[in-house]
């Protein structure tokens, strides 16, 4: 079964055979709602035409994100790599 993706937010919720009713995140009246309405995605389809890149931000930080963005576009920052 897959883990649903939250398209807007980005929030991965746990497997389950149809996606979630709503998505308690954007359900909050401060959330930004797609005018089309709640969408759903899984990381299968994600990985057809999505990849992460490792960049440095700046010496021993390095970031990670998906390109193309997706959701939010959140980035993930890491410090103390030797090697890739």
């Amino acid at each position: 079964m897959p883990c649903y993706i939250c398209v807007t937010c980005g929030t991965q919720y746990s497997d389950s055979e149809q996606p979630p009713v709503e998505c308690p995140i954007c359900e909050d009246e401060r959330q930004y709602v797609n005018p089309n309405g709640q969408r759903w995605t899984t990381l299968d389809a994600l990985q057809q035409n999505h990849h992460n890149v490792v960049e440095l931000a700046e010496p021993s930080l390095y970031r990670v994100k998906s390109e193309p963005k997706i959701a939010l576009g959140q980035s993930d920052v890491d410090t103390h790599w030797r090697t890739f």
